[in-house]
């Protein structure tokens, strides 16, 4: 499916003020139109905002994980007899993404009416 730009569409010239016209511009997008209802704000049944949030999660999750678990590693390979310290850091790698899923599913699971 081929999807098409959005079509600029100008609008009629304006009065003419100290010599320059001024033009309005309005923006079509194809396909946007009665999709959302004005002043509307909510993430309910939009399955882009579901998509969006879902991956920006795994992109913040594989940042933290990758930040962490050096450091743990590094603390299990350098730190002779101290492996309890590397516990810290591998649990806050599993914890934190674990949370924060569950915190933004409830921010943008669909409400009932």
């Amino acid at each position: 499916m081929r999807r098409s730009l959005p079509s600029i569409c100008p609008q009629e010239a304006g009065a003419c003020v100290n010599g320059t016209y001024a033009v309005s511009i309005h923006l079509r997008i194809p396909g946007s139109a009665g999709r959302r209802r004005a002043g509307a704000h909510s993430a309910d049944g939009d399955p882009a905002v579901k998509v969006v949030w879902k991956r920006f999660w795994l992109l913040a999750s594989g940042i933290w994980a990758l930040v962490c678990l050096p450091n743990a590693f590094a603390i299990l390979a350098f730190s002779e007899g101290e492996g309890a310290k590397a516990l810290q850091p591998i649990v806050l790698t599993l914890d934190v993404p674990a949370l924060a899923y569950a915190a933004l599913w409830r921010h943008f699971r669909p409400r009932s009416t």
